[in-house]
């Protein structure tokens, strides 16, 4: 998913807007100048003066930003920076619906700042797993296997073995050294992790996840955890926000929102990081989240697959 770069007015707006949240309840948190500065940087390229950007009303912004696809990437990104202090204050939520509002934005972004602000997680926890990548792969399994394939999915999560589905996956280790089959059985087996099919298992589904890990060359720790997840966001076909939202539910405000994976109060501590990884993902050829199937390119070797979809490692 490409991100094209805003004119300068456009990017200079948008970084008041962050700033004006961030500053919202009173102090800028450490994560928050990282993740504006990380935005600056590498997304808007644009050279501001960050002490020298004024604080930004909703009508301001919206005569700013005339166009509808930079003025919903600055909701998103305000939504984002009033997450990084692991609490929406009522001054940031205040400002960012009067954003919205002037600016004529979507609504379920800011349905799902609302949920986090005012703790519904069980609607929050729908929204994320529905609108992410998650929901993404259960519709796919649905549409191949039906009902029998979303029952395989639930009872991997319950615990319960599958063992034809477990051989299918421990056969992997015969795959051709330098394969992807061979890396991904070696990467789950080096990470302690279950195979799917074997009880503590991922459902079937989220095996590409796991691929990503091996294709983009990332770590288990939480914060290799968030950094994938947000390669994965910038790779995506469709709206990364709620991607990018689990990231920071799941390994920073200590959300539970995987059904394989625990969740982390304050984990994420460098914001640069997964801003980076984002971009990285925006310069994949395909969204490997979307339809594409692992066992289709288990036999080819990682480094074909990294050039054939152009996943570029980091430095």
């Amino acid at each position: 998913m490409q991100l094209p770069v805003p004119p300068t007015s456009t990017a200079v707006a948008g970084l008041r807007a962050l700033k004006s949240v961030a500053l919202a309840d009173g102090a800028i948190h450490t994560l928050e100048r990282q993740y504006i500065d990380a935005i600056q940087t590498h997304l808007l390229k644009v050279d501001a003066q960050f002490d020298a950007l004024e604080f930004i009303d909703g009508v301001t912004l919206a005569e700013a930003v005339p166009d509808m696809m930079f003025r919903e990437r600055i909701l998103r990104g305000a939504i984002m920076v009033a997450l990084m202090d692991a609490e929406v204050s009522p001054e940031e939520e205040a400002l960012i619906e009067e954003y919205a509002k002037a600016m004529g934005t979507e609504t379920a972004s800011l349905r799902t700042l609302k949920r986090i602000a005012h703790q519904r997680m069980a609607m929050l926890k729908i929204d994320i797993v529905r609108r992410g990548f998650i929901g993404k792969r259960l519709k796919l399994l649905y549409e191949q296997k039906g009902l029998r394939g979303l029952k395989e999915a639930f009872d991997a999560i319950r615990g319960k073995e599958n063992p034809r589905l477990r051989d299918k996956y421990l056969a992997l280790e015969n795959k051709p050294e330098g394969s992807l089959g061979r890396a991904y059985w070696a990467f789950t087996k080096d990470s302690g992790f279950a195979f799917p099919g074997e009880v503590g298992g991922p459902p079937e589904p989220l095996v590409f996840h796991d691929c990503v890990h091996v294709l983009a060359d990332y770590g288990t720790t939480i914060s290799e955890e968030a950094n994938v997840v947000a390669f994965q966001g910038g790779f995506q076909n469709y709206d990364p926000l709620h991607t990018l939202l689990f990231v920071v539910a799941q390994f920073h405000l200590g959300i539970a929102i995987s059904p394989v994976a625990g969740a982390e109060h304050m984990g994420i501590t460098n914001m640069e990081d997964v801003v980076k990884s984002f971009i990285l993902g925006t310069q994949c050829k395909r969204d490997l989240s979307d339809g594409w199937d692992p066992w289709v390119d288990f036999d080819t070797p990682v480094e074909e697959l990294r050039a054939r979809y152009n996943i570029i490692l980091r430095p």
